[in-house]
């Protein structure tokens, strides 16, 4: 039996070359798709960007199982050329929304950073395996943390909790997201985690009408909400309201204790402090036998310091004074409620939302950025997990090192339906006009997407909300299926369908702000596995 297992061992492989050369013998491999220049830091380059079509472009990351059963029937009926050049038979992986992947950008002029030894040969031909497989996902591959983060010159970090005043609301911008106290607030207060399943938009039809990936149709999503604002708030947490004159004394404290905590660690740098954490925070790796969709979840908090940084790093070539800021738990004031516009002839008017019919509501972005003219802007970040599940070998994984096979996951073409609640939810409750987008990939570098807050939007998103509140969760009813709009109530039915039209115009209508060819990547000499 083991020679047997040996034989197999050896056999597989040598099949397999002897069928990719059989197919490359009869079909010629077509010339790499040709690669766009990156545009100069800071400048809108949509008109350069070449998305080419492959097995992977399009696969979302919501539906596991079908990303999945894409790349078995890409490898099954196809060969290495289908997945490079986009004639895999798969129909399951060509219409959908969602991150596809993208040819590898070539650096701007004056750029000589050079990709990270880890990330491996553009083409097969570098003499290294253009996949590698494993059982542990590394997904600290390259990363920095939160603490060497908070050391960064350009970056403006937040003191740590022990120094910081919470009183109501509006103090709990000022806790780190990395402590658990931050966690402490979420309970009761709608954020962007439920607010999809809030507005109905994971139930069958309405996720239809956005063009939703399959995975993410679910009326779990709603009822996870609906359980989520049962739990009580923290003490003085109620619907949205504006700070108190104590509250105010408050925040001005903390903004002294967070000048102070920077200045001093601006100091310890320049006197060769250490800088970050302890090595055993930033070291936590998964155990075996994860799924796929823990490894995705894990990679995008493991990895979301480094593309902090590397947004930090680019916005500072560009814009000399730029810098980043971090970000507690931002909750929305009674003042920042917008107001409904006018409708169209026609169209059905927005009703103006109470506060007193909201339930506590917050937004913990990823950062700010603070650009050279003193503009703030919410920054949100997507790091797109380059693990595969590897069907061929049980409870495993891959990584597709070569750039330009279909199998490697670049980062997002543009931006999803799915994130435009979120990005504007968080525009609102921090009181900014504009988000930025960081799609990272590990092996393709990162696209920034711009996006404008729309108040009308907003206006019709709180009507929803609220109605899930009043209709719902005070009753202490939970939704059942296709909750919104409400049977036979055509005005309703005329918002919501506007409410989703406008969702996916604003996915549309963002723009790409800027690329980053060469992420920064900390120096390790670690792979993809453990």
């Amino acid at each position: 039996a083991r020679e047997e297992r040996f034989f197999h061992a050896r056999a597989q492989p040598m099949l397999l070359v002897a069928l990719a050369l059989l197919g490359s013998a009869k079909q010629p491999r077509p010339a790499p798709t040709n690669r766009a220049p990156a545009s100069s830091a800071g400048t809108p380059a949509s008109s350069q960007m070449v998305v080419p079509a492959n097995a992977f472009t399009a696969l979302s990351l919501g539906s596991d199982e079908d990303e999945d059963a894409a790349l078995a029937d890409a490898l099954r009926g196809g060969s290495v050329d289908a997945l490079a050049t986009g004639s895999a038979p798969s129909s399951r992986a060509s219409n959908r929304n969602g991150g596809g992947a993208r040819p590898p950008q070539q650096a701007a002029a004056g750029n000589t950073a050079r990709p990270h030894p880890n990330l491996g040969p553009h083409s097969p031909s570098g003499g290294r395996a253009p996949i590698v497989h494993g059982r542990v996902p590394n997904i600290h591959w390259c990363a920095t943390s939160h603490d060497e983060l908070r050391w960064h010159a350009a970056f403006r970090a937040l003191p740590p909790v022990e120094h910081v005043r919470v009183g109501g609301p509006s103090t709990y911008a000022h806790v780190r997201q990395d402590d658990p106290l931050w966690s402490e607030l979420h309970a009761g207060v709608l954020t962007s985690r439920n607010v999809m399943g809030a507005l109905g938009f994971c139930e069958a039809r309405a996720a239809r009408q956005l063009g939703l990936q399959p995975g993410m149709a679910s009326g779990r999503k709603a009822e996870s909400a609906f359980w989520a604002l049962q739990e009580p708030p923290p003490a003085g947490c109620g619907p949205p309201s504006d700070p108190t004159d104590a509250d105010s004394a408050l925040n001005a404290l903390n903004a002294k204790a967070t000048t102070a905590y920077n200045e001093g660690l601006f100091i310890a740098t320049a006197r060769g402090g250490k800088q970050g954490g302890p090595a055993a925070v930033r070291q936590r790796h998964l155990g075996g036998g994860c799924s796929i969709s823990q490894v995705r979840c894990a990679w995008g908090s493991a990895q979301e310091a480094s593309s902090l940084r590397s947004l930090i790093e680019d916005l500072s070539l560009s814009e000399p004074g730029c810098y980043l800021e971090e970000a507690g738990l931002c909750m929305l004031s009674a003042s920042d409620l917008p107001l409904p516009a006018a409708p169209a002839p026609g169209r059905v008017a927005c009703p103006p939302v109470l506060a007193s019919a909201l339930p506590p509501i917050g937004a913990s972005p990823d950062g700010f950025a603070v650009r050279a003219d003193g503009t703030r802007q919410v920054v949100e970040v997507k790091n797109v997990c380059p693990f595969l599940s590897d069907r061929q070998r049980p409870n495993q994984f891959c990584v597709a090192l070569d750039a330009d096979s279909g199998m490697s996951r670049g980062p997002h073409a543009s931006i999803l339906v799915s994130h435009v609640p979120q990005l504007q939810l968080e525009m609102l409750c921090s009181d900014v006009k504009t988000g930025l987008l960081v799609s990272t990939s590990a092996c393709q570098g990162i696209n920034v997407f711009e996006i404008e807050r729309d108040d009308d939007y907003l206006s019709l998103l709180l009507h929803f909300l609220s109605l899930f509140y009043t209709r719902h969760v005070l009753p202490q009813e939970v939704p059942g299926d296709n909750f919104f709009p409400r049977a036979g109530d055509t005005d309703e039915a005329a918002l919501y369908d506007e409410l989703l039209g406008r969702t996916a115009k604003l996915a549309r209508d963002a723009k790409l702000e800027r690329t980053i060819a060469q992420p920064w990547r900390a120096a390790s000499s670690s792979g993809f596995f453990v």
